[in-house]
């Protein structure tokens, strides 16, 4: 699976007034349908602690699909972890991965 569904987009937004904000996708990348796909980020600061976060859902991800993904940083904010995903694919198999770094 994890071959299979990649972030295929982590790109970071400067916005004129001093604020960031992070948008990216996850995609699709095999020839299996996935249903009810759920992940968590989180965004951690230099030392590695929690700077925040965001949740994302794809009831179907289809192959070469994706599942975009934003959310603004705090101030601090300087990595990601995918920090769970969650899938079923139509022929049955569930999966779930913790804390995949980025």
């Amino acid at each position: 699976m994890t071959d299979a569904v990649a972030l295929t987009r982590s790109q970071l937004v400067e916005e004129p007034l001093g604020g960031r904000t992070w948008r990216g996708a996850l995609t699709n990348l095999g020839d299996r349908l996935y249903t009810g796909l759920t992940v968590e980020i989180r965004f951690v600061d230099g030392d590695g602690r929690a700077a925040g976060g965001l949740s994302g859902r794809a009831e179907r991800l289809a192959p070469g699909s994706g599942l975009e993904l934003q959310s603004r940083l705090r101030a601090g904010a300087a990595g990601l972890r995918v920090g769970t995903l969650r899938w079923a694919a139509a022929d049955g198999e569930r999966g779930e991965i913790e804390l995949w770094e980025v």
